[in-house]
């Protein structure tokens, strides 16, 4: 599912990173950092950057907590 929606991302603006972060978050409904990371192949030492950059831009919302979560907002909000 990953390969099928990222070129679509990418022409709305996201980078490859973004739009795989945002991809696999789709699909996980719910995650941690380690948990996108692991799945998306981003690397650990940007997932943060780019989680923070798609929750500030509105694409996603985080869940603070121990360990802070990630889910993806409503498609037709975005």
């Amino acid at each position: 599912m990953t390969a099928e929606i990222v070129p679509g991302l990418r022409s709305i603006g996201m980078n490859e990173y973004e739009a795989n972060v945002y991809s696999t978050l789709v699909g996980l409904q719910k995650a941690t950092a380690r948990d996108i990371h692991e799945v998306s192949g981003v690397p650990r030492g940007r997932i943060y950057e780019i989680l923070n950059d798609l929750a500030r831009r509105g694409f996603i919302a985080v869940e603070e907590g121990s360990p802070t979560s990630y889910h993806v907002l409503d498609i037709d909000v975005v």
